[in-house]
């Protein structure tokens, strides 16, 4: 009998021992698996910000185009505007008096 509680004790001991390699692996595992879980939120991160500069260059870009049209509209208007008080000149006068009479009347209203 003391033969097999010695057999017992050696079952107990390699049994602990590989209990507490496993849970020293585990813990490797969890650590790597930590890691790596960081790295990819690092990257996910920079995957992000890179896509969200791509879209504000795309935007500033967009923007910078439009402000371009605008203000090529304005001056197409601005010249269309000249040429017709240039054309009409004593029409033009009479619609600017008009219009200012208009707008007289309306703000001394108060």
């Amino acid at each position: 009998m003391p033969a097999r509680a010695a057999d017992d004790a050696k079952d107990d001991d390699r049994g602990s021992s590989t209990l507490a390699e496993d849970l020293e692996r585990l813990r490797e595992d969890i650590a790597g698996l930590k890691s790596t879980l960081a790295g990819l939120g690092k990257r996910g991160a920079t995957e992000a910000r890179a896509a969200a500069d791509a879209k504000l260059d795309e935007l500033h870009d967009e923007l910078e185009r439009l402000a371009g049209d605008l203000h090529l509209r304005g001056e197409d208007a601005l010249f269309g505007i000249e040429q017709r008080v240039r054309d009409h000149p004593v029409t033009s006068l009479l619609a600017a008096f008009g219009i200012g009479l208009i707008l007289s009347r309306l703000l001394d209203r108060r």
